[in-house]
């Protein structure tokens, strides 16, 4: 919509500029003549066609006037539809980061892990560290500040970082049992 009624400006830019031109040009004749002749053999023609000229450029110059009203409308309208779905994207960060905090449950709140299966207290520490370079990285306090993390699995889908660690691809937090 906004990429026609530029299309539309644009044309009646370009005519009205032509028109211009051909105005100027009428002008210079009739200045000329002026020069040359007293104003009593003037021709009618060249003054009736010069009016002409004039009321189509009067005429171009309103289009153009309505086109770039139409296109100032269409981008206000845009901006309101941004700022309404940047609001409600905005909104909705919110609610589910609230979500994700009030789902993670702290280490101190669940018991010991027991038996095989389990990741190492080195791997652990290796994923807490990894988490906590991770968070300083964004220079942010992470979520999960002063909560130690239960060992992950190590799954066979590992993902690699942009920095170059391996990052297990499991939740790094363990969620409540309700589905809030």
């Amino acid at each position: 919509m906004i990429t026609n009624a530029l299309c539309d400006l644009e044309k009646c830019v370009d005519t009205a500029g032509v028109q211009l031109d051909s105005l100027a040009l009428k002008l210079t004749d009739v200045e000329r003549n002026l020069d040359e002749n007293e104003l009593e053999s003037l021709e009618n023609e060249s003054v009736m066609e010069l009016l002409e000229s004039v009321t189509e450029v009067k005429n171009e110059y309103q289009n153009l006037r309505k086109d770039l009203q139409e296109v100032q409308q269409l981008q206000k309208e845009m901006t309101c539809s941004l700022r309404y779905q940047l609001r409600n994207m905005t909104q909705t960060f919110r609610v589910l980061k609230k979500k994700i905090e009030s789902n993670s449950v702290p280490v101190h709140h669940l018991p010991p892990p027991t038996g095989a299966g389990g990741s190492s207290r080195s791997g652990a520490t290796d994923h807490q560290q990894l988490q906590q370079q991770h968070h300083h990285h964004h220079h942010r306090e992470p979520l999960t500040a002063g909560v130690r993390m239960l060992p992950q699995p190590d799954l066979t889908t590992a993902h690699v970082h942009a920095s170059g660690t391996k990052r297990s691809g499991g939740l790094l937090l363990l969620k409540s049992g309700s589905k809030n």
